[in-house]
């Protein structure tokens, strides 16, 4: 009798609630026409978002913004260099566990701080280009998947949902009788 493999799933949180999807996408997956207009559309949308800037700066006539050419050129250039990161294929917040948000929340913090150690805000060097955006997000990406990250993660949103539960338990000890609130 073969052994059949259980599919890989992945969790997602859906208005409080840890549920289980289906993973079946991996590395050499061969994708059907759908998908394939899918992750165009996808890739479309992340390199507009991640250039919009440029364009809007000269649209408003903001100080410091690029000629149209050199905008042109810029967009052309990230264009054609950009590649998926985990922080762009993140989707929402709300779809993201508790422990990811937390290993992304650590990761951004490593981040800042290397950044503040050579005198830079996050701000200022996203604002720098879009190139800096991806390279922020990846990094943003890669530390979260440390394993140290992710055991730290795992440990803060463990004591957040105890803190959570105690605070539930705190407010379901009083009932409704008790608490008047004023309209």
């Amino acid at each position: 009798m073969a052994n059949k493999s259980t599919p890989p799933t992945t969790s997602i949180n859906l208005l409080g609630r840890e549920l289980t999807v289906p993973a079946p996408y991996a590395e050499g997956h061969t994708i059907n026409p759908i998908e394939a207009k899918v992750l165009n559309r996808t890739l479309a949308e992340n390199i507009a978002n991640n250039t919009r800037k440029l364009f809007k700066a000269i649209d408003e006539g903001a100080e410091g913004a690029l000629s149209e050419d050199d905008a042109l050129a810029a967009f052309a250039k990230y264009a054609s260099e950009y590649e998926f990161t985990e922080a762009a294929a993140g989707g929402s917040r709300s779809t993201l566990s508790p422990v990811e948000k937390w290993a992304k929340k650590i990761a951004r913090d490593f981040v800042k701080e290397a950044l503040g150690k050579k005198g830079v805000t996050v701000k200022a060097y996203k604002e720098a280009g879009a190139e800096n955006e991806a390279k922020y997000d990846a990094e943003v990406a890669r530390i979260a998947d440390l394993p140290k990250v992710k055991a730290l993660a795992e440990k803060r949103a463990a004591e957040e949902a105890e803190e959570r539960k105690r605070k539930e338990a705190e407010m379901a000890a009083i009932s409704d009788a008790e608490v008047e609130i004023a309209a």
